[in-house]
């Protein structure tokens, strides 16, 4: 049986050269780290310079390839899940549709859930030794979003300059505004902006860091939330709440002493001096309600099945529609139907933007719920003492599925995979000072 085991006492100070560990042939990691950094590339680079479809396919391969021929081989629920996938796949298929279309919208799926397992079998194999190297890469990461947050205010202050290739005439200007992730990207922005200011943290926290080091991570946050309203990236003031209200819940599980005495009032001053700033800076009102009371208000209405919505309104809509539909708690309407993104599809003019809506409606709610626990298995061991952990990730998979498309698209999933590791990381930190023991992930 293989397991995680506990992080040792090497700390994550030493941050120098992430990059050459990343990238780097000499060690522990072999080809499995170029791996890595091609998938890093792929996320940050390649996208933007139109190479990212290439890219993904050596990728998928490598990671068949490595699994298959693995001497561990594969867990036992990834037999269980592929198996349960196939056979609901199938019986949604021959419902409606032709093969190839339902060939297509597998493969979508099936891209995705080979990113996931890859990241299993890095924290099942290399236990502390992956860890290690995704902890003291804080100084990478932290520069891929300080230079991706310049490259976004040169593309606000200079129209369509140094857009993605190939450009697309037909995205809005605010979705050509995504840095070097790619046209159409600020999904992806958004939840790799909450996986950094998270990710710091952990570190920090972990590290004990000084003063100037969380004064850094409230002004990157700042900074990120006034990027956010550039490229109208309202994602991001969903994203970075959930996470952070996930990782209280972790503490709060297993430190609810310290939960009640420091960070309830903490949360309480908060709430206070938000008041106080709402009635005192008008800037800062407009602020809130341009880009949070605004967004609450449209989703609320979106929620409406008798309101009409669209743009990315719609996504919103999918949600309550195919929960009405009597389908989805079938086997949907049959995946060989219709593409997963295909433009009006049940009256909607963005029918995918929510992976939650397309998947259930085409494939029905137990489809979805199969795949759901395929993306969130490999970052958390189903067991009791695990709970705050597994809910913790489950619960961000199923709210990303409700806002994008990251059961589909790698481009989003790769970000929402870094931000599970940090989950994982933060729960072991946590469970590993309180009780001295626990492993995030349990073998075969």
């Amino acid at each position: 049986m293989s397991r995680v085991l506990p992080l040792g006492a090497r700390s994550f100070n030493t941050i120098e050269r992430p990059i050459r560990d990343i990238a780097g042939l000499d060690g522990w990691f072999g080809i499995d780290k170029a791996a890595l950094a091609l998938i890093l590339a792929k996320e940050f680079l390649l996208d933007y310079l139109g190479a990212g479809l290439i890219a993904n396919l050596v990728i998928c391969g490598y990671i068949f390839v490595r699994l298959v021929l693995s001497k561990q081989g594969l867990p036992y629920f990834a037999y269980a899940l592929v198996g349960t996938m196939c056979l609901l796949f199938g019986v949604g298929s021959i419902l409606a549709g032709d093969t190839i279309t339902a060939a297509k919208n597998l493969l979508r799926i099936a891209q995705v859930f080979l990113y996931a397992m890859f990241c299993f079998f890095l924290l099942q194999n290399y236990g502390n030794k992956f860890q290690s190297l995704f902890r003291k890469s804080a100084f990478f990461f932290n520069s891929v979003l300080v230079i991706n947050i310049c490259v976004i205010v040169l593309q606000f202050w200079f129209p369509g300059s140094f857009v993605a290739y190939p450009g697309d005439t037909t995205l809005t200007l605010e979705d050509t505004m995504s840095g070097l992730f790619g046209s159409a990207s600020t999904h992806a922005i958004a939840i790799y902006t909450t996986f950094v200011i998270i990710y710091d943290y952990v570190v920090f926290r972990r590290d004990k860091r000084g003063v100037q080091y969380w004064l850094y991570l409230i002004a990157i946050a700042i900074v990120s939330l006034w990027i956010a309203t550039l490229n109208d990236n309202k994602a991001l003031f969903f994203f970075l709440p959930v996470g952070l209200l996930l990782c209280l819940v972790m503490y709060c599980c297993v430190r609810p002493r310290v939960a009640r005495r420091i960070l309830l009032p903490y949360a309480v001053g908060a709430i206070v001096l938000i008041a106080v700033l709402y009635s005192a800076l008008p800037f800062f009102r407009e602020y809130l309600e341009q880009n949070i009371f605004k967004s609450i208000e449209i989703a609320t209405r979106a929620f409406d099945l008798n309101a009409y919505v669209n743009g990315s309104d719609e996504r919103f809509k999918l949600i309550v529609y195919a929960l009405s539909l009597p389908g989805t708690w079938l086997m949907g309407d049959g995946f060989g139907l219709v593409n997963l993104y295909q433009e009006g599809y049940r009256g909607f003019n963005h029918f995918g933007l929510s992976d939650f809506g397309s998947i259930a409606i085409l494939g029905g709610i137990w489809f979805y719920i199969v795949v759901l626990y395929a993306f969130s298995r490999p970052f958390g061991d189903f067991k009791k003492e695990n709970a705050p952990l597994v809910f913790s990730v489950v619960s961000l998979f199923a709210l990303l599925a409700f806002y994008t498309q990251v059961f589909t698209q790698v481009r989003i999933a790769i970000p929402a995979f870094m931000l599970a590791i940090t989950f994982c990381c933060l729960w072991r930190d946590l469970t590993v000072s309180t009780s001295g023991q626990g492993n995030l992930t349990d073998g075969r």
